[in-house]
């Protein structure tokens, strides 16, 4: 499978119109660490994500609540992807992959695989988090709310919002004129 770097997301794309905190969104990840983290995760990020970290990684909404799936729910933050976790202060506690150490076996489906098949995103209101799900379409994962009340280990209970990446930024955007 050919690997999927910045360099190859589209340009042309018209991007929905999504207004953010100032200040709120920090400098993307370098190709390397998306391929560490897609290596790790045993996934490939679906281009409008890896185009969304390029422009808003780690960004807060204004305003933050969306509806989708018919219900509200309100994002704190979408998780930042930092090349160094560790050093980063500020954000080192929401870099994605500190986020999933601490989910651990809930977002996994299967103990005997190593593959994550939710990736989680943003972080929710109250415990919860917005999730790429890859067994929906391994190839353009869903995105949806993962409840954190309901899931137990190898047993995630997670509500469908869009059917890719792109949905979501129609839901927390509007189209570009």
């Amino acid at each position: 499978m050919r690997k999927l770097l910045v360099a190859d997301v589209p340009t042309t794309r018209r991007w929905p119109i999504i207004e953010i905190v100032p200040g709120s969104a920090i400098p993307p990840p370098t190709n390397d660490r998306l391929e560490k983290l897609q290596s790790d995760f045993g996934q490939r990020f679906p281009a409008a994500y890896v185009s969304f970290l390029q422009r808003l990684n780690g960004a807060k909404l204004r305003p933050n609540e969306v509806v989708g799936a018919g219900r509200p729910f309100v994002i704190e933050r979408f998780l930042p992807v930092l090349d160094d976790f560790q050093s980063d202060k500020d954000n080192g506690w929401a870099d994605m992959s500190v986020v999933v150490a601490q989910l651990d076996a809930r977002i996994f489906t299967d103990p005997d695989t190593a593959r994550l098949d939710l990736v989680p995103i943003a972080a929710l209101f109250a415990g919860d988090f917005l999730v790429l799900d890859y067994r929906t379409n391994p190839q353009n994962p869903s995105v949806g709310v993962w409840d954190h009340e309901a899931s137990e280990d190898f047993e995630p209970v997670v509500s469908p919002v869009a059917a890719d990446f792109a949905g979501l930024e129609e839901l927390i955007g509007q189209p570009a004129a």
